[in-house]
């Protein structure tokens, strides 16, 4: 009797090993995307970096944004933009003497056919920060400040373009002195 059982179950590891092939597999899809997709945050942010002119910002939008893209507020508002209103904005952004160097860290993304979603980190390193209690005139302690994201992208005939971005969480302080952190690596 003992030996019928072992039989039985020796029929189903390649039931069981099958399963688990297949469930191998999206992941595997899933590791691609989220590389392309973090490969195209890499360049934004660098091409961002070192834009000079309205022409240099149209394009670094245009390359990355559907025309119109769904803004979602970490309140729930949505608003819509145009390409032209994220260059205006963008624009402002720019004129700043000393802009902040801004990152995104994808730390999950999904595809589907010709649809993905990416989940990360937007953050940015700062020196002025103060602890709790702290005097304002100090200099400050460094800190990481940020938020987290969800984009939802379409692939088109020039590559993928974000339809939406909707902020998960407010901007905070994500590592400081003195305050409960969480790390965005």
């Amino acid at each position: 009797m003992r030996r019928c059982r072992t039989v039985r179950l020796h029929r189903f590891w390649p039931v069981i090993l099958s399963g688990l092939l297949v469930q191998a597999v999206p992941c595997a899809g899933q590791e691609a995307i989220k590389d392309r997709l973090q490969g195209i945050y890499n360049q934004t942010m660098a091409s961002m970096r070192t834009a000079k002119t309205r022409a240099d910002i149209e394009r670094i939008v245009s390359e990355t944004d559907m025309l119109v893209t769904t803004h979602i507020g970490e309140d729930g508002h949505v608003s819509t933009m145009a390409r032209a209103q994220t260059v205006r904005e963008l624009e402002g952004v720019f004129a700043q003497p000393k802009r902040e160097t801004w990152n995104v860290k994808v730390i999950w993304a999904s595809r589907d056919h010709d649809r993905a979603i990416a989940v990360g980190w937007v953050y940015t390193k700062s020196d002025t920060a103060h602890a709790k209690g702290e005097d304002a005139k100090s200099s400050g302690h460094p800190v990481v400040f940020g938020t987290i994201i969800r984009d939802n992208w379409v692939l088109t005939k020039d590559g993928w373009r974000r339809s939406s971005r909707e902020k998960i969480s407010p901007d905070r302080v994500l590592i400081g002195v003195g305050e409960d952190t969480i790390l965005p690596q």
